[in-house]
């Protein structure tokens, strides 16, 4: 059989981030553009690790994504457009099979009052995924055992799979507290609407199912100094479901420099235990997270899955035009 017989043949996983809230086009298209600035730069690099045993994933993996995203002028004043691409990469293993996908997004910003406090916004999001095998690092067990050519690689396709993918998604904010900066953020968005062909063997036929997610997050200041960040994602496809809960606490270490200091924890239900860690310094925000497997994959008998860690990093930049009045002449009366 294959090295890589039970990825190519099973129904391909979705990638998940525990720190989904810093890369938000990966979440649901309707968060491009959400927020105030001129353009967002988002980045966020994974790795879960595989242990001893005869795991066809064994190495684990490595998901790198970027989100960048941009809001322009809307149909009315209250009102603003977001574009934005998304773009990751997820390698399984010593880099056996790779996983990509690059997409553009829109979202429409309705804002529900003058005061851009109440938002509510639609988007859309399309993309080219592909899925390939890096043939060099494959050891079937065909060839190991007879010395000849593997019959199995015969059955996968050489160039890889291609496939269009398109989501849509809708979200609504609301800042309760325009002083503080708190607000409440929930949103829903419904991914692999085409549900794409992405099977690799060639005998076989496996789409991606379209993928449900649910997602509701408060960032509260409780006093001058302390805010706290809850937040809750639920996500379901193909007959199965996650459930992920989060809280970090911020303190804020320099009000003069916008200098805050997070830390907290997060569960996947029935799968991994959280660590967070993060920091915001004006516009500038990064994150650190730590998963610790707590299910029977830990040491199940195909591979022990070991722990996942996250960094992340995001900038909003901010380019406004200076006023530039007119010059006045004041001429004194006598």
């Amino acid at each position: 059989m294959l090295a890589l017989a039970l990825p190519l043949s099973m129904t391909a996983q979705d990638i998940h981030f525990t720190q989904f809230q810093h890369v938000p086009l990966a979440v649901n298209p309707a968060q491009t553009g959400l927020y105030e600035g001129t353009f967002r730069i988002s980045a966020l690099y994974r790795s879960q690790w595989y242990g001893s045993g005869n795991s066809s994933v064994k190495g684990g993996y490595q998901t790198p994504i970027v989100n960048i995203d941009v809001p322009i002028k809307g149909l009315r004043k209250q009102d603003w457009i977001g574009i934005g691409v998304n773009v990751f990469q997820d390698k399984a293993g010593t880099g056996i099979l790779t996983t990509s996908l690059a997409a553009v997004s829109g979202a429409y910003h309705v804002g529900l009052d003058n005061k851009g406090t109440s938002v509510f916004s639609i988007g859309a999001q399309y993309g080219i995924g592909s899925r390939r095998v890096d043939f060099s690092k494959l050891r079937p067990a065909d060839a190991i055992i007879s010395g000849q050519p593997s019959i199995d690689l015969q059955n996968v396709e050489n160039n890889g799979k291609t496939y269009s993918d398109f989501s849509l998604g809708i979200n609504y904010r609301n800042v309760f507290d325009v002083k503080n900066k708190n607000k409440f953020n929930i949103g829903l968005s419904v991914e692999h609407l085409l549900a794409p062909k992405d099977n690799l063997v060639k005998a076989t036929v496996s789409r991606l199912p379209a993928r449900i997610n649910v997602y509701t997050s408060v960032d509260v200041m409780m006093t001058k100094l302390f805010s706290l960040h809850p937040a809750v994602i639920f996500r379901t496809a193909g007959g199965q479901s996650e459930t992920m809960a989060q809280a970090m606490v911020g303190l804020k270490l320099d009000p003069k420099k916008d200098l805050v200091i997070k830390a907290g924890l997060g569960y996947r239900l029935g799968d991994a235990a959280q660590v967070l860690l993060g920091a915001d310094f004006g516009d500038f925000r990064a994150g650190l997270a730590y998963d610790v497997t707590v299910s029977n994959l830990r040491s199940s008998s195909v591979g022990a899955i070991k722990d996942g860690f996250e960094i992340a990093v995001s900038y909003i930049g901010k380019i406004y035009k200076k006023p530039n009045p007119p010059t006045t002449i004041l001429c004194p009366r006598y």
